[in-house]
């Protein structure tokens, strides 16, 4: 088998273009669909389906590309072995966006330079967007920027974070105390470029104080934003170590109320990657030697600037177009001092480190695979939400569906018809990603449950965010209320019962709920503080006698985990998001995704905004 073709077939599946692949490869497209053609005749199969759109991979192309990544990763491994007299050498590209050029790219490459001193380094400064793009197409190895590339070559690794601050020049109208964020929010504020996730934090947190309509100016400079700012331009949202230390700048924070706003957030960094070598169950990036690449984690920080404000400190080394790079400081909120994993294993994190994560920490996990599991008692506060996507053919009629039976479904977001991200409920919430388990209705019968539906993503599908009752555990911890199945780690409760919902002209079914067991005491405080959250579910649809709504057993729950009832409590049945899965069996729409039962999305608005 020629190895030539195989680099081919390889280079055709990542840019998804004959034409890419020539002009990558030095050749012309002809002798591509050349090459192509002979290796799919040796193999006796078809590996690319081309049309309007593109061209894909067939399932058969599949498995092919996951071989010839190997092999071609091998014949480097080889090449490298046997040329042990000579240092490392080679060209590597990285990107980088204007943050963390103004941060640390200075030491990164004094170190990188000391460590390989033959291998030469090709710095490309760009828009993030810009970046991603140039990852993609194969003309980057690597990138360091904010936002996550959703691709299945690509790997993403945060690095550190920085936290963000309101940042004003100290002799400007602007350096003054402020009663709130909304009166702080009438002031001109200065951000990075739309769409970038500061820029979308900045956004969520005003528009969750009733800043509807915010003066935000969107920059693509860290230095432009630093003189406008010191020139008295107007408030800057920016990381600490960014602006903060300029001379001439001090940092500014809405005076303590009682309804004091929340943080900006943080300005996380990543790196990312190609990672030809890895297959579809992510395995390991090997040296060219062929042993496992490792990430050691230390707890010194790198120097320069205050130690709050450095990331805690990993020592990264991967592999980059046959060369070993980043033996280097860099971060990881994850690593600790004595921890070794290798790079692009599932990190094993406990559910007891999961309740300390921020749901973007969270949601970073689970779009790498790194959790798989029920959400209950996940997410600090954070409002969780039930998921259903469904065709355009279907959406306004399942709108519907949802106004007629508002406690069962409680919308909180819809998006745009074939866009993926929920536009309000956090920053760049793909929802093709950040949920821990899917499941794939077709005519109404379950025939999937994927950790991730990109492949399955449509341009018509509209997708839903449903309030979910795991966003009112919180009040009812808080309040001294126990609730067993969060005691015990399990999912909640979930049953099928028989009680009606309102139909529209093609969706109907039976409601799904939610049971707690509970004192009668704490039953009754329980109604009382739920029913203030109509958003997720509000108050219970029946309490005691499980019979009565047609459950003939606790022991036996359709969805959900068995959670034991004792003898001096009652249970008590809350209307659940779980619903729609149960109306799409009754009603057979062509396709219907929706989350795992109790693998719900955690968004970044507070329980406390509903």
């Amino acid at each position: 088998m020629n190895l030539k073709f195989l680099e081919t077939f390889v280079w055709v599946a990542r840019l998804q273009s004959f034409s890419l692949t020539a002009e990558k490869m030095f050749s012309t497209q002809a002798a591509i669909s050349s090459r192509i053609a002979s290796l799919e005749e040796e193999l006796g199969l078809r590996l690319f389906v081309r049309d309007s759109r593109g061209v894909s991979l067939t399932p058969e192309g599949l498995k092919v590309l996951d071989y010839a990544e190997q092999m071609l990763d091998v014949q480097r491994a080889l090449k490298q072995s046997l040329d042990t007299s000579s240092p490392q050498q080679g060209l590597v590209r990285i990107g980088v966006m204007d943050t963390v050029i103004h941060t640390w790219l200075s030491p990164l490459m004094s170190m990188l330079m000391q460590a390989f001193p033959a291998v030469e380094i090709e710095i490309t400064a760009d828009a993030a967007r810009n970046l991603c793009e140039q990852l993609q197409k194969g003309y980057l190895d690597i990138v360091f920027q904010t936002d996550l590339v959703r691709h299945e070559s690509v790997r993403n690794l945060e690095l550190g974070h920085y936290p963000m601050h309101w940042i004003a020049a100290s002799q400007s109208i602007y350096a003054r105390p402020y009663a709130s964020l909304v009166e702080m929010a009438s002031e001109r504020i200065i951000t990075f470029v739309k769409h970038s996730r500061p820029h979308q934090d900045v956004l969520n947190l005003l528009y969750a104080r009733g800043v509807s309509a915010p003066r935000v100016s969107c920059v693509n400079s860290v230095s432009a934003m630093t003189r406008l700012i010191r020139d008295g331009f107007g408030i800057g949202a920016l990381p600490g170590r960014a602006g903060g230390q300029a001379p001439g700048q001090r940092r500014i924070d809405p005076a303590r109320t009682r309804y004091r706003p929340a943080p900006i957030g943080r300005c996380c960094v990543l790196a990312r990657w190609r990672r030809p070598g890895v297959d579809r169950e992510h395995r390991p990036d090997e040296s060219p030697g062929g042993q496992p690449v490792r990430r050691r984690c230390r707890a010194a920080a790198h120097g320069g600037g205050p130690r709050s404000e450095q990331p805690s400190a990993a020592r990264i080394t991967f592999s980059c177009r046959g060369v070993p790079i980043f033996p280097c400081w860099t971060s990881s909120p994850r690593c600790s001092q004595s921890s070794e994993r290798t790079l692009g294993e599932p990190v094993m994190t406990s559910f007891e480190q999961l309740q300390q994560c921020t749901p973007l920490a969270l949601r970073q996990s689970i779009a790498a695979g790194q959790y798989q599991g029920h959400t209950s008692g996940l997410g600090q506060g954070r409002v969780q939400a039930n998921i259903v996507i469904l065709p355009g053919d279907w959406a306004n009629e399942f709108l519907r569906y949802c106004t007629l039976n508002r406690q069962a479904c409680p919308v909180l977001d819809v998006t745009e018809p074939g866009d993926p991200f929920f536009r309000n409920l956090g920053a760049a919430i793909d929802i093709r990603h950040e949920v821990p388990q899917y499941r794939v209705y077709r005519q109404g019968e379950l025939c999937e449950s994927p950790l991730d539906i990109e492949h399955l993503w449509q341009d018509d599908l509209v997708a839903f965010a449903l309030g979910c009752s795991f966003s009112f555990e919180q009040p009812l911890l808080e309040a001294g209320i126990r609730l067993r199945h969060i005691e015990l780690g399990r999912n909640v409760a979930m049953f099928q019962t028989n009680i009606d919902t309102r139909p529209t002209a093609r969706l109907s079914g039976k409601m799904v709920v939610t049971m707690r067991p509970m004192k009668a005491a704490a039953a009754i405080q329980a109604i009382q503080i739920t029913g203030r959250m109509p958003n997720v579910h509000g108050a219970p649809v029946h309490i005691g006698d499980p019979s009565l709504i047609g459950i003939q057993s606790l022991d036996t729950p359709d969805y959900g985990d068995a959670v034991p009832v004792e003898a001096d409590e009652i249970p008590v049945f809350w209307a659940c998001g779980v619903t729609p899965q149960s109306v799409v069996q009754a009603s057979r729409p062509p396709l219907c995704i929706t989350h795992a039962p109790g693998c719900m999305l955690v968004t970044d608005l507070w329980n406390s905004d509903l």
